[in-house]
């Protein structure tokens, strides 16, 4: 009796054997299908990342463009009031070695702000100004420049529009790009600018 109910049981096991291979089959379908609609997910995330990105990157180039072309302009123009000896410009020359911040007042006529910034005699092809708030924000930068001679030593001009500057601290650095082209820091300014409103 035992061996009766030992092969019935060996043969409704054999004849579930199908079934249960299907169930693996199916099982193994279904993991391999979440599997690929997951990579596919994945996929679909990292291409809109990577459009993102690159829109991103294409907008601060254009913002950077755009903030190149301004400062562009404003060194143009400031260089032509300059040469003009024009009342429309307020200058102010730097020192690197003044012991306290000189102070800049600017009237309201005032279109061009002139940084005369004085530097000791180097081999440096070019120069570069970045002006930094009181915050440690850069407001103004830019490079290519040129050092000329005039009575009282070398200086570095720079100019920046008066208008959206407001009352307070800057900081001043002068970078000079070196004849094998290294850009090197060679001296730090600072000064008080007080709008007349």
């Amino acid at each position: 009796m035992a061996q009766s109910s030992g092969s019935m049981l060996i043969d409704f096991l054999l004849k579930l054997r199908p079934l249960f291979g299907y169930f693996l089959v199916t099982m193994a379908a279904l993991i391999v299908g979440i599997g690929l609609g997951s990579m596919n997910k994945s996929r679909k995330l990292q291409f809109e990342y990577d459009n993102a990105q690159a829109w991103n990157t294409s907008l601060n180039q254009q913002l950077n463009d755009e903030e190149a072309k301004r400062v562009s302009l404003e060194m143009q123009f400031g260089k032509a009031l300059s040469d003009q000896s024009s009342p429309l410009l307020a200058p102010i020359r730097l020192s690197s070695n003044a012991s306290d911040a000189p102070v800049l007042t600017v009237a309201q006529d005032k279109l061009m702000i002139e940084l005369d910034l004085e530097k000791a005699v180097t081999n440096h092809t070019e120069y570069n100004v970045t002006i930094a708030n009181q915050k440690g924000q850069t407001i103004s930068e830019c490079g290519s420049l040129d050092a000329e001679e005039t009575y009282s030593g070398i200086i570095v001009k720079y100019w920046i529009s008066a208008s959206p500057i407001q009352s307070g601290d800057y900081r001043v650095q002068l970078y000079g790009t070196s004849p094998a082209g290294t850009r090197e820091p060679i001296a730090k300014y600072s000064f008080r600018l007080v709008k007349n409103e």
